[in-house]
């Protein structure tokens, strides 16, 4: 073996351990997307439950509200269907693009049906004084959810930068490593 050989075989050698490593890296940061959406599916989850607890406790009392509450029951569960799709496979940014469309249409219902509870509150005492507690931890999973939701986009980021940067850019399509959507 001549020293060119030796040295093609090193650099070969040496871009070969190279492209292992980068792929496990990648591999990884795609798996942290998948930790932090674990996250956000619980509170997802939890609200939706919630959320059918607090319009099931309002039914008898808003009797000319039903229209908004159902828009609320539908909203959250195309929220719930919109997270399941996204669950299987959370780096993939065309289903994490239908969550965030849906969030924002169920953090609107959300918005109006906070809206007719505080309109209602004096009417409704007994129901108040029911579906207040519910109401609050409905605002603390939101308050989760932004949380969750930090981490989630965060680990969206370094995935992203990781798949853009050169070199290991040139190895995303050969992987078949798309950029992830955030939420």
């Amino acid at each position: 073996m001549d020293t060119l050989q030796v040295v093609s075989l090193l650099v070969a050698a040496v871009l070969f351990f190279w492209a292992v490593g980068a792929y496990n890296r990648i591999v990884e940061m795609r798996n942290a997307i998948g930790r932090a959406y674990q996250q956000v599916h619980a509170h997802l989850e939890r609200r939706h439950a919630l959320v059918g607890e607090v319009v099931t406790a309002l039914r008898p009392v808003l009797h000319n509200e039903h229209g908004t509450l159902d828009a609320v029951l539908a909203a959250s569960a195309q929220t719930q269907s919109a997270a399941a799709a996204v669950r299987p496979r959370p780096g993939v940014a065309e289903p994490v693009a239908q969550l965030a469309l849906a969030e924002q249409v169920l953090a609107g219902s959300l918005a109006r049906l906070r809206a007719l509870i505080d309109l209602n509150r004096e009417p409704a005492a007994e129901v108040a004084v029911a579906v207040g507690p519910m109401v609050e931890e409905l605002a603390s999973i939101d308050d989760k959810m932004v949380f969750a939701r930090q981490l989630f986009n965060a680990a969206v980021q370094g995935y992203n930068e990781a798949v853009h940067q050169f070199p290991t850019r040139m190895l995303a399509p050969l992987f078949r490593f798309a950029p992830a959507g955030q939420l």
